[in-house]
């Protein structure tokens, strides 16, 4: 055995039987002579086990259940302005071209800052405990680093814990969606990369750069600590949505590979010269905190894999693929028509994967057309329309739009493609068919026969009764539902009134929920929507037909600037759409064509007032006797951040005036 630099060896054997212990033979003498019971005959490990294991006991109370506590205790006595202030209200007015990492925490609700703030606080507390407990029995050269490590363990298992999308501790226990708990998990993914370095660099200089180490625990470390460098910048924001794969791979390969080192890690610390491995006893509570967040990783992944086997998708309809009118630089959609065996509600999203675009799955909120539990009947099949932008040709979603294509020009008998038709041409018919049928006030029985149309009229997709495209030949699976939807307004008996204002494609969680929300007696509803796409608007605007025209608020913002409610002059911005610019794109449609076709549609030219239609509302649901106004919105952060500045102007009248709750859906999840 080498000499340690401190001075002479301690060749006799630790009494007790902690692993750590069992190192610090090697160890000075002058290092290890006031440490009682280390390098003598007097045993304290009993002692030290018991404390050890109280400590993580206390842990697992702290991380686990005291915010289950304080979030039922507030739900149960606190009002819903109290719930809101203190839960559902973001942290501050999200900031405008100051990237996506600082606005994932300023767009966090103040329920989900409140538990990272927790569990801060914890980790300071369990910190301090955990350095106290190895001064007293350990030698303190290496207090720290086995803080750290007992401190990595516990970051680990929460960020397992909380990192699952449907069986999540933050989902079962505090309703809190997976979109919602990712800013905590990429704070603690970080925290425990710094416990884990400082766990690990600590030990090495302790003894002798790992030669005095297992050679199996130093393996462990070094694997650990090197998976903790590519997993914990995968969850920052920016990186997340940019890198989109990387965080994937991580997420589903990375996480239960560091569980698992971890507790290999632990159980490689006793190994005796027989080299039999035995868990020390003062590591029962750690290695309980890992085994637990494997198992709920372990039931995450039976859950995804059991619903996409057994619960297949299917496509309803034929895909189709909506491009730009006469709209300039207005991205083009695609559309799916598809079923699914699940409890899915109003306003939630799903996972897709379409093997033709990639092997990658992505989160899309889902348009929901039937909803057999929530209409009181039995469980069936979910009628659901996927609505995905296509944001590049390289992209997932490009890929997507290609593969669509493809399909529409090279199946027989889809959407007229085999007689040489253009997409354009029929989406072009689809709108002329629908038109017609207006006009004549019902449907065309022989049109009926060829188109189908979703129970909300909102989708005019073919369908052939000959003819359909399969989800196996499109590599389709859904699974799902996870997060999204009404739930993050508490109880909704208690919020009588919901406005929506959303951007663009954001239209599609309004129109998933507004149909459900329209139907119930004495509530009401009020939709704003600005958007660049006339086609994505033909598509979706059959799902507000059963709000009132007083309270829907429709806005062709291609145009730019905004319409100033009291004039009726646009103001602001720079005009993105011309003539010139829309010939080719709109079939060589006039001005007055469309602005004709506008005013068909009920559509305005421009960017709404937020200030004015917002306060309008509000004064509707005032003269209706309701007090609790829900906000719901979805877009860019520019439109996000307006609505926040007026609800927060609002708020401020007084107790006695309504009061709006505010709740954004962020683009970049």
């Amino acid at each position: 055995m080498t000499r340690h630099p401190g001075g002479a060896l301690v060749l006799e054997r630790m009494c007790g039987v902690d692993g750590t212990n069992v190192f610090l033979r090697a160890h000075a003498r002058s290092l290890i002579e006031r440490r009682r019971g280390i390098g003598a005959c007097v045993d304290t490990s009993a002692e030290a086990f018991d404390q050890q294991n109280w400590i993580d006991g206390g842990a697992a109370v702290a991380f686990l259940v005291v915010p289950v506590v304080i979030g039922a205790a507030v739900r149960r006595i606190g009002s819903v302005r109290l719930q809101d202030a203190l839960f559902r209200q973001p942290l501050a007015l999200p900031v405008k071209g100051r990237g996506q990492f600082l606005n994932a925490f300023l767009e966090m609700p103040r329920g989900v800052v409140l538990l990272l703030v927790l569990y801060l606080c914890t980790n300071v507390l369990l910190f301090s405990l955990w350095t106290a407990h190895f001064l007293k029995f350990q030698p303190r050269v290496y207090a720290v680093a086995a803080a750290a490590g007992r401190m990595a363990v516990y970051g680990i298992s929460v960020s397992t814990l909380i990192g699952t999308r449907r069986f999540s501790w933050s989902w079962l226990c505090l309703r809190v969606p997976y979109e919602r708990i990712l800013g905590v998990h990429g704070v603690v993914g970080g925290l425990s990369l710094v416990f884990v370095a400082v766990h690990g660099f600590g030990f090495l200089v302790v003894f002798d750069w790992g030669r005095q180490i297992p050679q199996t625990a130093w393996l462990t470390g070094v694997v650990l600590g090197g998976l903790f460098l590519v997993f914990t910048p995968s969850v920052i924001r920016g990186v997340r949505t940019s890198w989109y794969s990387l965080f994937k791979v991580a997420h589903h390969f990375l996480v239960p590979l560091i569980v698992f080192l971890s507790a290999l890690h632990l159980l490689w610390l006793n190994i005796d010269r027989r080299h039999h491995l035995r868990l020390t006893r003062g590591l029962y509570g750690s290695t309980a905190l890992l085994c637990l967040s494997g198992v709920f990783w372990v039931f995450n992944l039976i859950w995804e894999v059991a619903d996409a086997l057994l619960a297949p998708v299917r496509v309803e309809g034929d895909p189709l693929v909506v491009p730009p009118e006469h709209e300039w630089g207005a991205p083009p959609y695609v559309c799916l028509l598809v079923s699914k065996q699940c409890a899915a509600w109003p306003g939630c999203w799903l996972s897709v994967t379409c093997l033709r675009a990639g092997v990658l799955s992505h989160p899309f909120t889902v348009v929901l057309n039937n909803c057999p539990w929530l209409e009181g009947s039995r469980p069936g099949r979910a009628m659901m329309s996927v609505f995905v932008k296509v944001s590049g040709k390289n992209s997932w979603t490009g890929r997507l739009k290609t593969a669509v294509e493809k399909m529409r020009r090279t199946e027989e008998g889809i959407g007229g493609a085999e007689q040489g038709r253009s997409l354009r041409e029929c989406v072009r018919e689809d709108r002329e068919t629908e038109m017609r049928q207006e006009a004549k006030g019902g449907r065309d029985v022989a049109v009926e026969e060829e188109t189908a149309f979703s129970c909300q009229g909102g989708i005019c997709q073919r369908r052939r009764a000959a003819v359909s495209v399969s989800a196996l030949s499109l590599g389709l699976a859904l699974t799902g539902p996870y997060g999204g939807g009404l739930s993050v307004f508490g109880e909704l008996s208690k919020v009588p009134a919901m406005i929506f204002i959303v951007g663009g494609c954001g239209a599609t969680v309004a129109a998933s929920m507004v149909p459900f929300l329209s139907a119930v007696p004495g509530r009401m509803t009020g939709v704003i929507w600005s958007f660049r796409s006339l086609g994505l608007f033909r598509q979706l605007r059959g799902y507000f037909s059963k709000v009132p025209s007083e309270f829907c608020h429709f806005y062709h913002s291609s145009a730019g600037g905004c319409v100033d409610s009291e004039t009726g002059e646009r103001r602001g911005g720079a005009v993105a759409w011309s003539v010139e610019e829309g010939r080719g794109r709109g079939e060589g449609e006039t001005e007055e064509q469309i602005e004709r076709d506008r005013e068909t549609l009920g559509v305005q030219r421009g960017r709404p007032d937020i200030d004015f239609l917002l306060c309008n509302l509000q004064e509707a649901a005032e003269r209706r006797g309701t007090t609790e106004v829900g906000v719901f919105v979805c877009g860019p952060i520019s439109l996000s951040r307006r609505v926040q500045e007026v609800v927060l102007r609002q708020n401020g009248r007084g107790s006695k005036a309504s009061h709006l709750h505010f709740h954004v859906e962020s683009f970049q999840m």
